[in-house]
């Protein structure tokens, strides 16, 4: 169970997330890209609130989850996988740098 957790993201940036097995990891990412949702609190990208969004609707807006050794396209590298997210939020600008 995650409890006050706060993440914030710049726009462009790459961030690594660490901890030990059991730590929430894959329950931070799930609940940000729609897979778990939360219970409180909220999850905005780019400044709007998405927490109610269904993942395919957040993946459109750029946000996707691509779990680690069984990604989307199994013959494709994680690189490519993310490639092929990256258009999805282009008609909300997400595509475009922002």
């Amino acid at each position: 169970v995650l409890r006050g957790v706060s993440l914030t993201v710049p726009a462009g940036s790459v961030v690594g997330l660490l901890g030990p097995n059991g730590a929430g990891k894959s329950t931070l990412l799930k609940t940000v890209s729609g897979l778990v949702r939360p219970t409180s609190g909220s999850v905005q990208l780019f400044g709007d609130e998405v927490s109610t969004l269904a993942p395919n609707r957040r993946a459109r807006q750029g946000l996707c989850h691509i779990p680690e050794g069984r990604g989307i396209y199994k013959r494709l590298t994680v690189r490519e996988n993310l490639l092929m997210q990256a258009d999805k939020g282009d008609e909300q600008g997400a595509g475009q740098g922002k």
